[in-house]
């Protein structure tokens, strides 16, 4: 591989690779390594994995690049501990903005499968405790992700890691994740529990049953920069009256499951735009003019869908 990059972090020639693909323009895509290599960044040298695969680390991806020749991602060969405008971090991956700067940090990296449970590897991951204007708490994140800048942009969770998150509506119990705009205000959050919203329509539980926990990037309770309600999720039945008697009905729909053989029940979309509310079931999205309707929602979430943990101060759902 030839060591000379357009822009961001370079990486020299690369010794031991074993498997790669390419870019159509012939540059490295990706690359597994069995020989050691360093790599110089401006968080310091980082040496990618190169060690035969074990009980957790199996076939890791070493490097990753983007098209212009710049380091994407580094699979580290052992942990690291990484300076940040956080403070220092431990990580087993670490991932780059084309220039070069900090885009993201994985405290742990365990291939999760046959041999290694997500509950085994969640037990090697370290505890943090956070001070932001979205509330003090500790959590065991999967990662960290962040804005050029250097400003913590998104903060991801183990499944079963609920943390109190400050929220322009009142403190949230939060899974998944939240993210947050530049200037450290909260952007969105994924309430834990079947969470009771004064939206623009009314009283609104904003829950999604279907929100994968693998990246905090697209909450479904949503604010705008001013801390104004921009979105939420909810499930079951959302009926509207409009003022010339036409009335409207919008249900949840399902699916077949990802993982089981069964169904599985898609959230109620609400965005809320000046004057309007959009719903959108999956299946219909209709906007409805706020000052020309009466809104009635009724949820229909089981204690099974949500994994109640018999919290009823939190979703008042038994």
């Amino acid at each position: 591989m030839n060591g000379t990059l357009l822009a961001g972090i370079q990486a020299p020639d690369l010794e031991g690779i074993t498997s790669q693909t390419l870019y159509s323009n012939g540059q490295l895509k990706t690359c597994r390594l069995n020989a050691f290599n360093a790599v110089d960044t401006p968080y310091g040298r980082m040496v990618p994995s190169f060690s035969p695969p074990g009980i957790r680390n199996k076939d890791l991806k070493s490097l990753s690049f983007y098209e212009s020749g710049s380091v994407r991602s580094i699979s580290l060969d052992a942990q690291v501990d990484v300076m940040t405008p956080m403070g220092s971090i431990p990580a087993e991956l670490v991932t780059f903005y084309e220039d070069g700067l900090i885009e993201g940090i994985f405290p742990l990296n365990g291939q999760i499968g046959f041999g290694w449970s997500e509950e085994e590897e969640k037990d090697l991951a370290p505890a943090f405790d956070f001070s932001l204007p979205c509330g003090e708490f500790t959590a065991k994140p999967i990662a960290l992700r962040f804005y050029p800048s250097g400003a913590l942009k998104s903060l991801v969770l183990w499944p079963g890691e609920i943390i109190p998150v400050t929220t322009p509506i009142g403190k949230v119990e939060t899974r998944i994740g939240f993210r947050l705009y530049e200037d450290g205000s909260l952007e969105s959050v994924e309430p834990a529990y079947p969470t009771k919203v004064n939206s623009p329509v009314g009283l609104v539980k904003a829950y999604d049953i279907s929100a994968v926990g693998v990246e905090a990037d697209f909450n479904s309770l949503r604010f705008g920069p001013d801390g104004a309600l921009q979105q939420l999720a909810t499930s079951g039945d959302a009926i509207i009256r409009r003022n010339d008697g036409k009335r409207f009905h919008l249900r949840s729909q399902s699916r077949p499951g990802l993982l089981e053989d069964s169904l599985e029940k898609l959230p109620i979309i609400l965005k809320f735009l000046p004057g309007e509310c959009r719903i959108d079931n999956g299946l219909d999205s209709q906007a409805f003019k706020i000052s020309d309707c009466e809104f009635l929602f009724l949820p229909d979430f089981d204690s099974d869908e949500i994994g109640c943990r018999g919290k009823c101060g939190g979703c008042s759902m038994c």
